[in-house]
């Protein structure tokens, strides 16, 4: 189905909360009801970790260890500050355990605590073997990230291959369909203070005309919607699994990587896998420019202020902004070749 873009000023508006867990209590009473729904019963929790942590901030998703009769288990707390992300990836992941892509299993939820209903819904996952591809990035040698970035590529394939299989399930009607398009015309109807910079409102009427005819070459593919590497796992030889499907949906295949250089996701971006990686695929510089010009005005628009927070703040939007420049400087009006995932 067509994007339904929520037209609103305010950056920052996409997300429910912060995500942010409690050191103290780290699982809340709601949450241990929801594991007890999906573990045996008598299920005692040894250990709550959070996954990860962001700016002195732990956040989640949660880590949690259990005994019961049938031995120790671990399994995975999910809520998402995305808006309906919970959701979203509850849906998609039956879908994708049918087409036997390597996802994690949904035991429990979505469902929503009545005492935080703003904070969206929770579920409970398995937890799938390996460790996240950035985490084994970090302090690999140059021949590790070329083999990361293989792996990485080769899962974002199986998720492109299922997409007829996606398509075709009964229960795949509500996935999200969003062309590159579709993008730009959100952008236009969500508004806001950004579409009274001349430079921000010249790109997306100059990028249009571009992103529908590549539209039109281009096939939209099943897509987890995030590429960040921290969202594929591995055991440092081969892909063991693919998390985080809040934002899936169809899109342009080689949209998602335009966020390594919107956000500078290193050592990836840095040492060149990705752009290898990208041209060894078939995508030119001035196709990837159209998408990385695309990926920059939805970041200002949707996560940055147009006027305040100087300091690094001022310095991320003015980044932002040159690379909008050089990536709309270097699209062409039409493309002009299909590529195909």
């Amino acid at each position: 189905m067509p994007a339904d873009p929520a037209a609103q000023s305010s950056p920052f508006d996409q997300y429910a909360w912060d995500g942010t867990v409690d050191p103290v209590q780290p699982l809340t009473q709601f949450q241990e009801s929801l594991i007890a729904s999906a573990v045996p019963a008598g299920a005692q929790v040894l250990e709550v970790r959070p996954h990860r942590r962001w700016d002195d901030r732990l956040t989640y998703p949660v880590y949690v260890r259990v005994s019961s009769s049938s031995g120790e288990a671990t399994v995975l707390v999910r809520m998402e500050r995305f808006r309906g992300g919970v959701e979203t990836e509850a849906a998609i992941l039956p879908i994708l355990g049918r087409v036997d892509l390597p996802v994690p299993r949904l035991l429990a939820g979505p469902a929503v605590d009545p005492s935080h209903p703003d904070r969206g819904a929770a579920s409970v996952l398995t937890v799938l073997p390996g460790k996240d591809m950035q985490q084994l990035s970090l302090g690999a040698g140059a021949a590790e990230l070329e083999h990361l970035g293989g792996l990485l590529f080769q899962a974002l394939r199986l998720l492109h291959e299922a997409t007829p299989m996606v398509r075709d399930d009964p229960a795949a009607e509500h996935i999200p369909t969003v062309s590159l398009a579709d993008e730009l015309r959100a952008i236009e109807v969500r508004g806001g203070p950004w579409l009274d910079d001349r430079q921000f409102r010249a790109a997306v009427a100059r990028l249009l005309p571009a992103a529908a005819a590549e539209g039109e070459r281009v096939p939209l593919v099943f897509s987890n919607g995030d590429y960040n590497a921290g969202n594929f796992l591995s055991d440092g030889e081969r892909l063991t699994g693919i998390v985080d499907f809040a934002r899936a949906g169809f899109e342009d295949p080689f949209y998602g990587f335009a966020k390594y250089w919107a956000y500078d996701m290193q050592p990836f971006l840095g040492t060149g896998v990705i752009a290898r990686d990208l041209a060894a695929w078939g995508v030119t510089d001035e196709q990837f420019a159209l998408r990385l010009a695309i990926r920059c005005l939805w970041t200002l628009q949707r996560e940055v202020h147009v006027a305040e927070h100087e300091g690094g703040h001022g310095r991320y939007r003015e980044d932002l902004r040159a690379l909008l420049r050089r990536s709309v400087a270097a699209s062409r009006d039409t493309p002009t070749r299909s590529r195909r995932s």
